[in-house]
């Protein structure tokens, strides 16, 4: 290889290209369509729902909030995922609760904007 080549694979896996970055993949994989898969993520969705009720009960969200958040629960909204999955792993109710109001401020901003 010369000094001005560049070499086109990494492990023997050629380099992608710069145009394909971010290519979304089709959805519609294997694991989708197992009932059991299926079966774990409507289990964790209607967790995601019960702590949402829970926080708007115990006064914690506010209550205009909580249709947007189930929302995006039952759409499978990236940001809602994150917001759990932190609050998995951690346990922070305070973290979990500003999240989810820095989440809720920004969908006012947006209808405000519009």
């Amino acid at each position: 290889m010369g000094a001005g080549e560049q070499k086109n694979s990494v492990n023997g896996e050629p380099l992608p290209n710069e145009n394909d970055v971010g290519e979304v993949v089709d959805g519609d994989s294997d694991e989708q369509e197992d009932p059991d898969y299926m079966e774990d993520i409507d289990g964790i969705m209607q967790y995601q729902h019960k702590i949402l009720r829970k926080y708007a009960m115990l006064g914690m969200i506010k209550y205009c909030a909580v249709p947007f958040f189930h929302s995006l629960v039952t759409s499978r909204d990236y940001k809602m995922i994150c917001i759990f999955e932190v609050f998995a792993q951690n346990r922070n109710e305070d973290d979990f609760l500003e999240n989810l109001g820095i989440l809720n401020n920004i969908r006012l901003h947006n209808e405000e904007q519009q």
